[in-house]
Formats: C-alpha cells, structure tokens, sequence
C-alpha cells in the first residue's frame, strides 16, 4: 500500500475511505495534511478506476464512492473487489506520484463585523481580554485555507485561526444562523453557506452566496483554497447587490 495512506477502511459494498494518518482534531492547524489530501485527491481523480463513481475529501481522509457490480466483472478470479480496488489505487498514486500539488486558489471574502451582524463580537473579545477591533484585525490579517467542505452545502471550514481567537462553540447552539454568517469554532473559523442551526461564535457575515445550486460549481470556496477576510461597513454590505458576485 502507498505510504501516503494508513488505512484503507471498507464503508459497505459501495464505497471505502482513505485514512491519511493525521489526527482529525489537529487538521486545521495543519495545512500539509490538508495540501496532501488535496493532491492524491487530484491524483485519484485524474486516474479513475473501472466503476469509479467520485470522492469526497475530508480533514484526513478521502472517500471513495464506487459501482461494486463494475468493480467485481473487473477483477481477476480469486481477488475480492476491495483487493483489486487496492490495486488500481496503488497503481494510481505510483504514475501520480510525479504530479505537482494543486495551485490554491486565492479567494477574498468580504465581511461586516456591525453588532448587527456579530452576536457574538463583543462576547468574545471580553472573553480574551481585548477589544473588538483587535478582534476584526487579528480575524482579517491571515490566510486561510480550506481544510474541507461539510456540515451544509458549501460550509467551509478554513485552518489558520489566530490562536489568540480560539473560543469553543456555545453550549446551547442557536435554532437559526444567517446565510453568510462568519463564525468561529475552536481553532477554526468558517462561513454559514445557508440559514441553518449551529453553535459557532458569529463575529460577522458576508453579503456574497457562499452557495448557489445553479451554478456549475455551486461552491463558493473549495478544498485547498486559500482565504483572506477584510472588512466592509454596514452601507457596503446592505448595497453589495449581485454586481459584486
């Protein structure tokens, strides 16, 4: 098995997940895992296998969804669908190992941190002994990445978070957050790509659709791209209009 994969772990007749190794919790504080699931992701895709249906990358791992009536009229007598998928994954990642790592995207999103916006701005820089603006300074002066996309429809989850900002979601999670809505949680911080419950720590939101199912990629932000907040006022945000998609 490629050195790149720990684990090749069977989810059903239908699909298997690609462990990476890293530990789950750690992963949006590391952005060299989320670059190396990112590249055998392209690898994987460039190079399908027989059956292939597509995969989905997470923090640490990747899933692997396929047709096992296609997969088993491909394998050889006395080799099990799994074995044989092991294979064409192995042979994958060896004519894949050449391939340069995707090139990040660079993607600003602009974000109006009013009290209207932020419920949680003001909490949160009492809870860490500073002020708001050093809140929305420190928030819009890093890079992001990506780490993976989940939880809703084009729901981001960007590693980088200042340190200093870290704060643990709320213990009673509100039964509506605003599309757009700008959060952070533990040591992550993301964006609400629809209304949707959740417990994050809301310190702002942006007026751009973070979602939208007619287009041909529908996601704003994708795995590996890389973010950068900056701050408008609450008259940019109420007149951003689609001009500005």
């Amino acid at each position: 098995m490629n050195p790149s994969i720990e684990a090749i772990v069977p989810c059903g007749d239908s699909a298997l997940l690609l462990v990476l190794g890293a530990k789950a919790d750690k992963a949006t504080t590391d952005k060299a895992t989320t670059d190396k699931v990112a590249r055998i992701t392209q690898v994987l895709r460039t190079h399908p296998f027989p059956g292939w249906i597509e995969c989905v990358p997470a923090y640490v791992s990747i899933m692997i969804h396929y047709d096992p009536l296609q997969v088993y009229a491909q394998c050889p007598p006395g080799v099990t669908p799994l074995t044989q998928i092991r294979r064409w994954i192995d042979d994958a990642l060896a004519r894949g190992e050449a391939a340069q790592a995707p090139v990040n995207r660079q993607v600003q999103i602009p974000v109006c941190y009013d009290q209207d916006f932020a419920p949680d701005l003001s909490g949160l820089a009492q809870a860490h002994g500073i002020s708001e603006a050093e809140v929305v300074a420190r928030h819009t002066g890093r890079d992001y990445w990506v780490a993976m996309i989940g939880f809703l429809p084009g729901f981001a989850y960007l590693g980088g978070l200042d340190p200093v900002l870290a704060t643990p979601r709320h213990r009673q999670p509100r039964l509506q957050v605003p599309a757009g809505s700008v959060g952070i949680a533990g040591e992550q911080t993301g964006i609400y790509s629809l209304a949707s419950p959740g417990g994050w720590q809301i310190i702002g939101r942006t007026p751009v659709a973070m979602f939208s199912p007619g287009e041909k990629i529908p996601g704003r932000l994708q795995p590996g791209d890389q973010v950068r907040f900056y701050a408008i006022d609450r008259k940019t945000f109420l007149t951003w209009g689609e001009g500005h998609r």
